[in-house]
């Protein structure tokens, strides 16, 4: 299929689709209730159906909420590939922040740009990341530090998983539409990199 420009705008070959006017969290419901003993993600250690993800996320985001992440927020997320760190990831969402993805293998001096260019209030990261991840921040104001296992001065949110989910409540979003859900940033290659 090929793309087809008119009056010098560019149509795409696929149909159109109906974009819903809802929370990233009804959305994701409605999609993962579709089918919810289908297999959603696998890493090579973890497995989870799409329900189970769907529970997973709201437990992550009830631990979340506890400890402070609200709507409006940004979460700056410095994490691998896992499915235990992408439901973290999307549970900051579920809460109402929007989440600034920083790769891996980012500087400190580059990380510390993203954080601090985006306005980020809180970082989620790996222990490994966790002392890059603290060196860039300081200074900055960060309202909290989340790790995904144990680190001495993050809160640590692997054991977010343990919580209920009738723990979490979304996070009220006025008009979804102006609601920016995921921040990623340019490479950079013909100056600063910048967030889109």
């Amino acid at each position: 299929m090929r793309a087809t420009i008119e009056d010098n705008v560019v149509h795409s070959p696929y149909p159109s689709i109906d974009i819903p006017c809802c929370s990233f969290y009804e959305a994701a419901q409605k999609a993962l209730f579709n089918d919810p003993d289908k297999m959603a993600l696998a890493d090579g250690t973890v497995e989870v159906t799409r329900r189970e993800l769907f529970e997973l996320m709201q437990r992550y985001a009830a631990g979340f909420q506890k400890h402070g992440l609200e709507p409006g927020d940004r979460v700056c997320v410095h994490v691998g590939t896992s499915v235990h760190n992408f439901a973290a990831m999307m549970a900051c969402v579920f809460a109402g922040a929007s989440i600034v993805l920083a790769k891996t293998a980012l500087t400190e001096r580059e990380l510390r740009y993203q954080i601090s260019d985006s306005d980020c209030t809180h970082v989620l990261t790996e222990p490994a990341f966790a002392e890059k991840t603290a060196k860039a921040a300081a200074s900055l104001p960060i309202k909290g530090f989340f790790a995904m296992g144990p680190v001495e001065d993050f809160i640590n949110a692997a054991a977010f998983r343990d919580l209920s989910e009738a723990a979490f409540r979304e996070g009220f979003i006025p008009d979804p539409r102006e609601h920016v859900l995921v921040m990623m940033y340019t490479s950079g290659t013909t100056g600063l990199p910048k967030g889109v």
